[in-house]
């Protein structure tokens, strides 16, 4: 996953299926498209809402790496704050479904 293709998209919101272990991530492309990032078989969120740059709602940077826990999505906000996703696999969803 390129590191740079989510920069300046805004975050709208998280959605979780707990039963399903299934999040989604919300989000609007620089044209205001909708997209949604699908995280399946989720082990751990980690989801700090701090501002420690001031608020945004604007991503900097999103990257993914497979460490001991599985694949690993982290979404650098540009507030400072950095979103944590431990996942099975990550994938957008086609914008026509």
């Amino acid at each position: 996953m390129n590191s740079n293709l989510c920069h300046d998209w805004t975050l709208v919101g998280l959605s979780m299926n707990w039963k399903l272990g299934e999040l989604v991530f919300e989000m609007r492309d620089p044209s205001s498209n909708v997209r949604s990032l699908i995280a399946k078989d989720v082990t751990s969120l980690d989801l700090p809402r701090k501002y420690p740059w001031g608020p945004s709602v604007s991503i900097n940077m999103m990257t993914r790496r497979q460490d001991e826990r599985g694949n690993v999505l982290q979404i650098e906000m540009q507030s400072g704050d950095t979103i944590e996703c431990v996942a099975d696999s990550f994938a957008f969803r086609d914008s026509g479904s």
